[in-house]
């Protein structure tokens, strides 16, 4: 039986998503999707913490080589800067297909480009797929540049966590509704994918695969919206070790700490309720220590 882990931050957030480590201040960076905001937490001194309020709802955040965030908000992608500045840099969805599709999760590659994807709207209550029906979620890649390719036109539900091998060859991508963690075969140089495949099934198990991460061994952990847990997988798609976390929805991880070998994972309330089971946390931050595995640094966007 995994030992349950308890809150070190209190709930706080809606939705807390993304949180990303900065090793020169030793700063946790998250948002709260329906804040909207971005949250700055000094890890050594948490009464210092801030917020960064965002004027549009956002999914996903990374930080910008030269400072500040690139930002996913719902309809598009925008810089953000650490002051508040907010700058639109791309719309992505049409007036007339805001109540169809969104955007989502993402991740920056070894070259500093941007690899996100999409939400159908339509499937946001469960069961998520429906047979025969065909989710128009899209899976993207924005490079510094301002270049937008679309890989995948469609076939998406609900793309989320991201990430890739310590050999830089293959590319991992969670569709949450579909409850699939998918492989590709990944070229770093030229930024493409092929031979998809399935890497993690759990569509006959408890919660949807959320946020994503990877250590040096080439180990992935996934993230359970809906299952109250951490799963890490081998480099062949075999379950490992899970980790209970004392709240419903946990979404998303990052590896902290000087050696980074621990995680602090963000979480959501469910359902706007303050707990699902008495002592519930569902909103605050949990850390998870010996892990026993160092893990994989997050890429800047911008950086070649």
């Amino acid at each position: 039986m995994a030992t349950r882990v308890e809150a070190f931050y209190p709930p706080h957030t809606k939705l807390g998503e993304c949180p990303l480590y900065r090793e020169e201040d030793n700063t946790l960076h998250y948002i709260d999707a329906f804040g909207p905001s971005i949250h700055i937490l000094p890890l050594s001194e948490p009464q210092k913490a801030r917020v960064i309020h965002c004027p549009e709802l956002i999914s996903f955040m990374c930080f910008c080589e030269g400072g500040g965030y690139i930002v996913c908000y719902f309809y598009g992608i925008a810089k953000v800067e650490e002051n508040g500045e907010w700058e639109v840099l791309r719309k992505m969805v049409p007036d007339d297909e805001k109540g169809i599709r969104r955007l989502n999760d993402g991740a920056v590659d070894s070259q500093g480009r941007l690899w996100f994807g999409g939400v159908d709207v339509s499937l946001a209550e469960e069961p998520h797929m429906r047979d025969g029906y065909e989710a128009i979620g899209n899976l993207y890649r924005y490079d510094p540049d301002g270049t937008l390719t679309v890989h995948e036109q469609g076939g998406i539900g609900c793309a989320n966590g991201t990430g890739w091998s310590p050999d830089d060859r293959t590319m991992y991508f969670t569709d949450s509704y579909r409850k699939i963690i998918w492989a590709y075969d990944f070229h770093p140089t030229q930024g493409t994918i092929s031979k998809k495949r399935i890497f993690v099934d759990r569509r006959n198990l408890p919660g949807e695969p959320d946020g994503l991460v990877v250590d040096v061994e080439g180990n992935i952990y996934t993230f359970l919206w809906g299952g109250a847990k951490v799963a890490k997988y081998n480099p062949q798609g075999e379950l490992l070790q899970e980790w209970s976390i004392n709240a419903h929805r946990v979404t998303h991880g990052a590896w902290v700490g000087k050696d980074f070998n621990e995680l602090v994972l963000t979480s959501a309330v469910t359902e706007e309720k303050s707990e699902l089971w008495e002592g519930e946390e569902g909103g605050a931050l949990f850390w998870l220590k010996d892990i026993g595995c160092v893990g994989m640094r997050k890429y800047k966007f911008g950086r070649v």
